[in-house]
């Protein structure tokens, strides 16, 4: 699971464009690591599955690198985000649903991995969780 940091900051233009590119990122990610699969929800809310957890570091500092990188307008609110870029928690653990197809992802993994997410606080905005069950 991951979280945009200061993602309201961001243009309605630079929104829409951060959309585009995260997407086109998961559709890569897919053909290199076919056991990937990842999704934008709730506007700035990220996850992403995968069987193969000798890769999920990689994927996850491609994803980071990829936010990270992406060119904005400077301003002031946009500071956090230029900063930090996004906020991770990796779970590690059994899934009982990915029913890709339906948009159903269920399991400790997936749990674990966003009540990581929704614990950091402004201080470690930065920063990057891993739970294993």
């Amino acid at each position: 699971s991951a979280d945009i940091v200061s993602s309201t900051s961001l243009s309605v233009d630079e929104t829409i464009r951060l959309k585009q590119r995260i997407e086109a990122l998961f559709a890569l990610l897919k053909t290199k690591y076919p056991d990937f699969y990842g999704r934008q929800i709730k506007g700035d809310y990220i996850e992403c599955v995968m069987q193969n957890v000798s890769n999920v570091f990689r994927i996850a500092l491609v994803i980071k690198s990829c936010i990270k990188s992406f060119p904005i307008t400077e301003n002031r609110k946009a500071k956090s985000f230029q900063t930090y870029g996004i906020r991770m928690a990796i779970g590690i653990g059994n899934m009982r649903i990915v029913d890709t197809e339906q948009g159903i992802w269920d399991g400790e993994s997936i749990y674990m991995s966003g009540r990581s997410l929704e614990g950091m606080n402004a201080l470690n905005k930065g920063t990057l969780s891993v739970c294993t069950s």
